[in-house]
């Protein structure tokens, strides 16, 4: 009757429990199978998963397109969207049951539901975060991901099922079912308080009330801040110019910024920010782009511009790229922001030595990964790793920027058609 979807990423802590309460509504027959859709875990989490004996799918990291992807492959007429750190309490297959039964019997309008929220921890502070959560359900009817989502596959169906964005999906899919189609289980969804306690309970809460405030404005809370330069002759990409000429080199550098800039535009995901060099070149139009704010990089090496960036942008998540790396897609910057959920720092690595890509989350104003960093050598990778030797960092996957002739050479043909080749539409 039912089919759950899970999406996990690096979840070797929860999934098990999360798994365990399902197994009763296993046996019994009420749920026919469970679906776990991962992005890309690099711990125990598919172990746990197989030997679990569910059904595993492995896509890009982002919980929207991940929770996306599991409904596609589910086959039964009910779906329940349960988080990996997630515990659906003991009684909760009869609550859902007699719901599900309303529904299919026509007592009650097609509608979803959600359970309690509880959190797994002790004290003042969750029974108030518990009760605070209730009050927002009770009024508004505003459950969101961590309370589960039961839901008939034909009204899933007919809403358009969750969207593919990194953040928000939980709320974006509640608004469009609509206050009156949701309701309230009398049964508990058990949440781990691992993030409440490595963060604090207050800093958590005001990071999820920031974010929703912002969702509500329709400013994405995720930013990523380019680094351009005005496509001059001369004053971009002169280590290219000798080898393959001025004019070329020049074109290769405007071509590239237009084609990515425009390729990571998309409005309500995150927010594009450009950061200009010289700053006195901020207005002109020689750069693309025209709707995004743009900020001056100002004065000094790489590190200094580049922390002067990071600390002008509002607090949040904030990842700094380059613009003369061919082949930077959409769903590069939504691995770097999911890994930045559960990391201080994310880096993509260059196999010379640099990085083409830096994120900072939360912390950002704390961290100072550019100290002393020798910028232009093989060591600037191993430098900024140092700095942050305190700090959690996620790898994600290693791109060649084109700084030289020999760079121009090994990238080929393949250079073109990287820069300019159009992504696959969402699923």
């Amino acid at each position: 009757m039912i089919s759950v979807v899970i999406p996990t990423r690096d979840a070797e802590q929860t999934l098990a429990p999360a798994l365990a309460a399902l197994i009763p509504a296993a046996v019994d027959g009420f749920i026919r199978e469970v679906i776990v859709v991962d992005g890309g875990s690099s711990d125990r989490t598919l172990t746990i998963a197989e030997n679990a004996g569910v059904e595993i799918v492995q896509t890009a990291p982002g919980r929207g397109r991940q929770l996306r992807l599991g409904a596609k492959r589910a086959r039964f007429p009910w779906l329940l969207f349960l988080h990996a750190d997630t515990e659906l309490a003991a009684g909760w297959e009869q609550a859902a049951a007699a719901f599900i039964d309303k529904v299919d019997l026509g007592r009650t309008p097609p509608g979803a539901a959600a359970f309690r929220f509880r959190l797994a921890d002790d004290g003042w502070k969750p029974r108030a975060l518990e009760a605070a959560v209730a009050l927002r359900c009770g009024l508004f009817r505003r459950p969101y991901g961590d309370q589960a989502l039961l839901i008939p596959r034909a009204l899933y169906d007919d809403i358009g099922g969750y969207s593919e964005q990194p953040l928000m999906e939980d709320v974006d899919i509640v608004r469009r079912i609509g206050r009156r189609r949701l309701h309230m289980l009398r049964a508990d969804a058990v949440t781990s308080a691992i993030r409440y306690r490595n963060e604090g309970y207050a800093s958590r809460i005001l990071r999820n009330q920031a974010c929703l405030a912002l969702y509500a404005c329709g400013v994405a809370p995720e930013r990523i801040a380019a680094l351009v330069k005005v496509p001059a002759a001369g004053r971009v990409k002169t280590r290219l110019a000798r080898g393959i000429g001025l004019g070329p080199a020049t074109n290769f550098y405007r071509h590239a910024v237009s084609c990515l800039v425009g390729r990571l535009t998309r409005p309500g995901r995150w927010t594009v920010l450009l950061a200009v060099s010289p700053d006195a070149a901020r207005k002109t139009p020689a750069l693309p782009g025209r709707l995004h704010a743009r900020i001056p990089q100002g004065r000094g090496d790489l590190g200094q511009r580049m922390q002067r960036v990071i600390d002008g942008v509002p607090s949040g998540p904030v990842i700094v790229i380059g613009t003369d790396v061919p082949g930077i897609t959409e769903r590069d910057i939504a691995q770097a922001f999911y890994r930045l959920a559960g990391h201080d720092a994310v880096i993509g690595p260059s196999p010379d030595g640099g990085y083409w890509l830096i994120g900072l989350g939360r912390r950002q104003r704390r961290l100072r990964p550019f100290r002393n960093v020798p910028w232009s050598t093989s060591a600037a990778f191993a430098a900024t790793m140092r700095n942050l030797a305190d700090s959690r960092v996620a790898l994600i996957d290693q791109k060649a920027d084109i700084d030289d002739a020999a760079d121009w050479s090994r990238a080929g043909p393949a250079r073109s058609r990287r820069i300019v080749a159009p992504q696959p539409p969402s699923a």
